[in-house]
């Protein structure tokens, strides 16, 4: 098993955004990718639910159209679905 310093070494090193939330939606890390194109230097600056985000950003779908937040990626993970999935972040 990967230990979470290995783990957060391995998702640090990637180039694209990920946030991890638990089940319940609550934001719970984001990698050095992530944080720089939020703009924050840790988590906690972002807030930590689906609402937070909600009121710094809006998300759409590739033409354009709103997403909902029942149908944001990280609320379609917490309920147990597997995705790929491609949007828009606007601020």
């Amino acid at each position: 098993l990967l230990d979470r310093n290995k783990f957060a070494a391995v998702i640090d090193s990637m180039l694209e955004p990920v946030l991890i939330a638990d089940p319940q939606g609550r934001l719970q890390y984001m990698n050095a990718a992530g944080r720089d194109y939020h703009g924050v230097s840790s988590t906690d600056e972002i807030g930590h639910g689906l609402r937070a985000l909600a009121t710094r950003y809006a998300l759409t779908e590739l033409d354009g159209s709103e997403l909902p937040q029942d149908r944001w990626p990280i609320a379609r993970v917490a309920r147990g679905e597997r995705i790929a999935h491609e949007v828009r972040v606007q601020d």
